[in-house]
Parts: C-alpha cells; structure tokens; sequence
C-alpha cells in the first residue's frame, strides 16, 4: 500500500508529470490518432452509436462482461485456455451480474456518469492486463478494481473535474469506510498498474461500445430463446 499521508488526496494527476512517456494529446489531436475522453462521442457518430444501448443496459451488459472474465473478454474475444484454467482454480469469488450490477449501478450514479465514461471503464479496466485483472476479479478486491476504474474514467470524461472528497461524499451514504486517503491510494495503485495509460483513439472507443452492444444483444436473444423454451414446455405439459 502506497504511503498515504505523503500524497495529495484533492485530485491526483492523470500522468506523471516529470517522466510520462505517454502520448502527447495536442500532437495526436492534430494528427488525428487520439481523442480526449470528452470529445470521443463526437467523432464516434456512426449508426453503432445511435443503437447503443440504454443507461440501465449499458450497466447491464457491463455486469455480464465483468462477471464472465475471462471466458469473454472486453473486445469480444476469448481468452487462451491456460489463462481460463488458472482462474478457474483460483479462490470462490462474489463477482457475478448481480453484484456487478449492484456496484455499476451505485457508483456510476453517485458520479453522475455518462455513457462515454462508462465505456472508458472498461478500456483502462482491460489495460491492467490479462493476467493482473483475472486475479482481481478472482478476488474480493474487484470491487476495489472496478470502482478504481471508474472514478478514473469520471476523471477522463469530465476533464479532471471530480475531486475524491466529492466523490467520498457522494459513495459515503454507501460505502462508510471510505476515505480520500484511501480512494487516492487506490487509484495511484491502479494508475501505476496501466503505465498511465489513458489515451485512447475513436476507434478504440467504438470497438468497446461495440462489445457493450454485442453483449447486449446476446443476453437479449438469450432471454427470448429461454422464454421460449418455456412456453413451448408449457404447451406440452398436460393440465
């Protein structure tokens, strides 16, 4: 654990600011390569983003996506089978779609968090690396990861506009032992995990509202086909 006390706790920065190694936002916002976060539903216009799924299915499809890691993986691919096997001998986990729901729900609202920023949960999610994240999510930590992933994207989306103390306060009623101090410690953590990595091209951005959608849509076809099944059950049954 990071020390604490010897860090802001307001707002820490977004990258290092003495050695980032990242791309340089104004060169590629000229060359057309990267977007800030805000500005990525702007050049993500396309007919994927006007069926993009609603607040609540967004939330929905995220769930799923965290909660079937690693069998599926943010982009819609899979994941090879000795990562597959190594997490399924890990520790039982209380992640599934219904508390990641729950967390999704809860947090991204306490944040006011729009689409854009929920989209740029998953990708910096996903940059921990396969082998970082299925241990996390194996663990009672994803709740930590996630909510770590998300307070960031807030960051991202809103040009830096949301402070931990705001945030405290806004997840207080919720999560009582929350402090800066250790939201900052925890972001820190997670900023350290993805080499400050937060740039991010329109193309990447529409390939993951892509997957929200993709999921979206399976977990629908899934529902009708089960109710289906049902009712055709029910059909056969005798009274």
């Amino acid at each position: 654990m990071l020390p604490c006390q010897e860090l802001p706790v307001a707002r820490p920065p977004l990258r290092p600011s003495s050695t980032d190694t990242s791309i340089d936002l104004e060169q590629a916002e000229r060359v057309g390569s990267t977007r800030p976060a805000h500005s990525l539903r702007r050049f993500s216009s396309s007919d994927l983003c006007r069926v993009a799924p609603s607040r609540l299915e967004m939330l929905a499809s995220m769930a799923i996506i965290l909660s079937e890691y690693p069998h599926m993986t943010f982009a819609g691919g899979l994941l090879p089978q000795s990562l597959v096997e190594l997490f399924s001998k890990s520790q039982p986990r209380e992640l599934n779609p219904d508390s990641a729901f729950d967390l999704l729900v809860s947090v991204s609202e306490a944040l006011d968090m729009n689409d854009t920023s929920l989209v740029l949960s998953l990708v910096v999610l996903e940059r921990l690396g396969l082998d970082i994240l299925c241990e996390l999510l194996a663990t009672r930590t994803w709740q930590n990861t996630v909510m770590s992933a998300l307070i960031l994207a807030t960051k991202m989306s809103f040009d830096e506009q949301t402070w931990l103390c705001d945030v405290k306060e806004s997840l207080n009623h919720r999560y009582n032992d929350l402090t800066e101090e250790l939201l900052h410690s925890r972001e820190t953590i997670f900023l350290k995990a993805i080499d400050y990595k937060v740039d991010m091209s329109s193309a990447t951005y529409t390939n993951y509202l892509q997957s929200v959608v993709s999921v979206r849509h399976k977990s629908e076809t899934q529902r009708l086909l089960k109710r289906k099944q049902l009712e055709l059950q029910a059909a056969r049954t005798p009274v």
